[in-house]
């Protein structure tokens, strides 16, 4: 069995778990990151199915790194342990890349469906996103996807607030439920439709909206155009 991270290994011409590292990745985020990709066993991402041969394309694809070169080699040389080689061999740079490409091969085999999201939690994920932004000096908000921002949740939304009429408060609300439905069928056209009637809505019936924007010396007046 692959030795992982808590144990030495006495094997010749392999990459020592303490020596001279150039990454920056320190014992927690291997943690993480052995975790989210199922290494316990000696075998990288076993649950997607890597062989010897398309892991190896893999590192030459997407990262442009021959992973079987020798400078890789750590304990048994399986593929969880040449990722743990490179991991100590490479730069931070690579291994930031290789983590965003394997999140996105996740990514693509839960949306082709052969994989189960579950077998991959969201909060590992964003953890391992959080490692890669680091080692690639990215800051902190680019690690958030624009599928991480869509799904968050940001609460009820109040419209009391806005100095509305009740009668037409009970409306929008009936039409966020609309929305919340649309969202649930995976229908995000008639989402937006749904939310820019309700945004205009509430914007040309708001008394702080109008008190700003609709003040009599402001008004366009009836028939007149734009420039």
């Amino acid at each position: 069995m692959a030795a992982g991270w808590g144990g030495r290994t006495s094997v010749s011409n392999t990459v020592r778990w303490k020596g001279d590292a150039m990454s920056n990745l320190n014992t927690n985020d291997k943690l993480i990151l052995e975790k989210l990709f199922q290494m316990g066993d000696g075998y990288v991402l076993k649950v997607l199915g890597f062989s010897d041969r398309t892991f190896g394309e893999f590192f030459r694809d997407e990262i442009q790194v021959d992973i079987y070169d020798d400078k890789y080699k750590y304990a048994s040389g399986s593929k969880a342990n040449r990722m743990r080689g490179f991991w100590q061999a490479a730069d931070d740079l690579s291994i930031g890349k290789s983590i965003d490409k394997l999140i996105a091969y996740i990514e693509t085999q839960v949306v082709l469906d052969p994989k189960k999201r579950s077998d991959f939690p969201e909060e590992l994920i964003n953890h391992a996103r959080s490692i890669s932004s680091r080692l690639q000096g990215k800051t902190s908000h680019s690690a958030v996807t624009v599928e991480e921002f869509i799904r968050k949740d940001f609460g009820e939304v109040s419209f009391a607030k806005l100095g509305l009429d009740q009668s037409l408060i009970v409306v929008l609300e009936q039409r966020t439920d609309e929305i919340k439905r649309c969202l649930s069928a995976k229908a995000p056209l008639a989402v937006i439709f749904l939310w820019g009637s309700l945004a205009r809505c509430c914007l040309q019936q708001s008394s702080s909206f109008q008190s700003i924007f609709c003040q009599p010396e402001r008004q366009v007046q009836q028939g007149e155009g734009f420039p």
